[in-house]
């Protein structure tokens, strides 16, 4: 099976990340984050090679 995407979305004042969990097959959400600490986490996790990754940051409008 493939590995499905890290997903965020607006929930109260800010923001719920939903990460895959193979173990038990469904997404677990993490508490209320704010909007930049949720979309570095969603851009760490969905970076396509993490091993060989030289963004300085997980932003995707960065460049090096």
């Amino acid at each position: 099976m493939s590995r499905r995407a890290t997903l965020m979305h607006k929930q109260g004042n800010g923001w719920i990340v939903s990460t895959w969990d193979e173990s038990v097959n469904c997404y677990r959400e993490s508490g209320e984050l704010t909007y930049w600490v949720a979309r570095a986490a969603v851009g760490s996790d969905n970076c396509p090679n993490p091993k060989t990754c030289t963004k300085p940051s997980h932003h995707h409008e960065d460049q090096l």
